[in-house]
């Protein structure tokens, strides 16, 4: 039952006057889209604080109306108000039709990259948290894992401060669970994934970060279990130079210089970094500096960009491979990483090829007090190419396919000499009915050189409650493949086991998510990943070793509730 309060205050300079003739105002709220009643629409009249509640056919009434000119607000969440001038009189006023229109999600709309089909967030069957420019620049963060601090079920474990090593997990997931790319290429390191966040850009020259939560690997192949990280580079609009420099406690400093330039068929963002420490306590002294590139280029025949960077880390690292065994440590890591990408229009057809080349070089000293003993270098390359392409078909069918391969080997002094390659391919398709109901589905069939085929589908069931809210329902299977880390490595306190399998999960959520406006969203879900052969690290007894091993199986879930 609903309860309509009805609030009239009548306020003269001296006296009320109760025989001073009233009037009535009346009217019907509909959704501008739909053109469906508006139950719950807000009435107030802003000079006598006279308020109504629109009933279940979207009218309402307001009664005992001093004659006057007054100003009427109608509003609900997620729409934008209307405010209109207003004269009562002996008639009333009827104000017949009024129409809300829904509040505009973005102010730029834009397609969710890591998706693979080019689609806005509210069209997609997953959780998804989009981190904008806007929310970027009020965090204040120094470092991409600072940034992700925002969202929630994401857990960020710094090793160290300001930018030094991160582990993220999605969901519950373990750190190394996660897919983590840069403008949709895969820049996850093949050695450990303590290396996934020595990304070679500023957090200056980010636009957005895509989180998609849940299984990924029918779009991208291995290590999407937890969810997609996709951290989306800005295009320069116009010319400016900026430099920043902080200082602080233990001989902390802060410096960047950057420059941006936009020539209408090329634009450039040039960026260099700085920052040191001597440390809070002894063993957490850090230098980082970081230089990278960001060019676009605009032909007749289409769109190519080209990121280069490269990232020098130099950091104590007490304990951070040997927790509880007091090692004063030390690691010396860079990165580089080129990537060219372009956009090609054909026939209808949107084609996007992609070449990449990702190097990380990591020299870890067990103890400082013994500098020859306990020494590893490690050298791994990764690198590749894909080719996907996007067609819509009629007004309600879109289609995106492509195939990838890439290659990664390692040279080290303790892991050996090893590559591995993997050729992926897939396919994915999502109708939209009248606008409101979904439904994707696709595959992806993966070789891996030690693993051999893996089928990875995925299903999705969508309906939008509103131009701004849906509901959803996903299901998929996802991989991972050991990393050489899991595989080789052997010290004092870990031991690898090269027999690992890879990780099989599939993964089910049900949720909801409602963009009321550009900064305020409500987003909840319930999920469930049913994991086997989970790779972890197992001591028998206090005191004994690490051993990598495969758990036989492994559940996982969980509600999110958000806002």
């Amino acid at each position: 039952m609903r309860i309509i309060i009805f609030i009239i205050l009548f306020i003269t300079s001296n006296n009320f006057i109760f025989s001073h003739a009233n009037g009535i105002i009346q009217g019907i709220v509909l959704d501008a889209n739909t053109r469906q009643p508006f139950e719950g629409a807000n009435i107030i009249l802003k000079e006598l604080t006279i308020g109504a509640i629109t009933d279940k056919d979207g009218s309402f009434y307001l009664k005992n109306v001093p004659f006057g000119n007054y100003k009427i607000i109608i509003s609900h969440i997620g729409y934008e108000s209307i405010e209109l001038t207003i004269e009562v009189s002996n008639e009333g006023v009827n104000l017949k039709e009024i129409l809300l229109i829904p509040l505009i999600i973005y102010e730029k709309p834009f397609v969710v990259t890591a998706n693979r089909i080019p689609l806005e967030p509210i069209y997609i069957n997953k959780s998804v948290e989009v981190i904008g420019s806007d929310l970027i620049n009020t965090t204040n963060a120094n470092s991409i894992e600072g940034i992700l601090h925002q969202v929630s079920n994401i857990d960020v474990k710094p090793r160290g401060i300001f930018g030094v090593q991160a582990n993220v997990g999605i969901r519950g997931s373990l750190f190394s669970q996660n897919l983590i790319l840069l403008n949709g290429v895969r820049i996850n390191d093949p050695q450990t994934a303590h290396h996934n966040f020595n990304i070679p850009v500023s957090v200056n020259q980010i636009k957005r970060i895509e989180i998609l939560k849940g299984p990924g690997s029918t779009q991208y192949g291995p290590d999407a279990f937890g969810g997609i990280i996709n951290i989306v580079t800005k295009e320069p609009e116009f010319e400016q130079f900026r430099v920043r420099i902080s200082v602080g406690e233990n001989k902390y400093f802060s410096g960047l210089g950057s420059y941006e330039t936009n020539l209408n068929w090329i634009s450039t963002h040039n960026s260099f970094e700085m920052k040191s420490s001597s440390g809070y306590r002894y063993d957490t002294d850090f230098k980082i500096w970081n230089v990278s590139s960001n060019n676009f280029i605009k032909l007749p025949f289409g769109d190519y960009n080209l990121l280069a960077g490269y990232i020098d880390k130099e950091f104590g690292a007490y304990d951070f491979y040997t927790p509880g065994r007091n090692y004063p440590s030390k690691e010396w890591t860079n990165t580089g990483f080129v990537n060219i990408r372009t956009k090609l229009v054909l026939d209808g057809i949107t084609v996007n090829p992609k070449v990449y080349y990702r190097r990380n070089y990591d020299k870890f000293m067990l103890d400082l007090r013994t500098p020859d003993k306990f020494v590893n270098i490690h050298t791994t390359h990764l690198y590749g190419g894909e080719i996907v392409a996007a067609k819509k078909v009629g007004n309600n069918i879109f289609l995106t396919g492509g195939f990838e391969y890439s290659e990664d080997k390692i040279t080290s002094t303790k892991l050996g000499d090893h590559n591995r390659s993997l050729f992926g391919y897939f396919i994915n398709a999502q109708m939209i009915y009248e606008s409101r109901f979904n439904i994707d589905v696709g595959i992806r069939v993966d070789h891996h050189l030690d693993y051999g085929v893996q089928f990875n589908p995925t299903v999705g069931l969508g309906y939008l409650f509103s131009r701004t809210g849906k509901i959803f329902l996903n299901s998929g299977r996802a991989f991972r493949a050991p990393s050489y880390t899991e595989l080789y490595y052997s010290d004092p306190v870990n031991v690898g086991n090269a027999e690992l399998k890879p990780e099989i999960g599939w993964s089910y959520e049900l949720g909801f998510q409602n963009y009321f406006s550009t900064s305020f969203e409500t987003n909840g879900s319930v999920f469930l990943r049913k994991q086997s052969n989970i790779i972890d690290y197992v001591q028998y007894f206090v005191g004994d070793k690490f051993y990598a091993e495969n758990f036989t199986k492994a559940n996982t879930s969980g509600a999110e509730l958000s806002m």
